[in-house]
């Protein structure tokens, strides 16, 4: 679970073709994009971050032709993102929004729940 939450928008991030929110049932944050839907953990959204960062640096590469498949294994769902150069630097936004958010409610909780005197 992710424990104290400050901020109380379940949606972490928004884009045209997708969003990261948290599920009502676990607190855990669910990727929609396009088509495909998967729950991760913070730590799985955040390696999942960083693939797709790498995706997206190659897709700037002019001259490049491509499609993409990201697969997205959890314990409970196996799941297959399909992207091209334009989404993928989409999925790679939506993504680093929503672990800037699921931080700035860390720190937010942190500070909250601290000692203030």
């Amino acid at each position: 679970m992710l424990g104290l939450r400050v901020l109380s928008d379940p949606i972490l991030a928004e884009s045209e073709s997708g969003a990261v929110a948290l599920c009502p049932c676990c607190g855990m944050p669910v990727v929609w994009f396009a088509d495909t839907r998967v729950t991760l953990k913070p730590d799985q959204l955040r390696a999942m971050l960083a693939t797709v960062r790498e995706a997206s640096q190659a897709a700037d590469r002019p001259g490049l032709c491509w499609g993409w498949s990201l697969r997205a294994r959890t314990d409970r769902e196996d799941v297959t993102f399909e992207l091209y150069p334009d989404e993928t630097v989409e999925l790679e936004s939506l993504l680093e929004a929503a672990a800037v958010t699921l931080d700035l409610d860390a720190f937010l909780a942190d500070v909250f729940a601290g000692d203030p005197t």
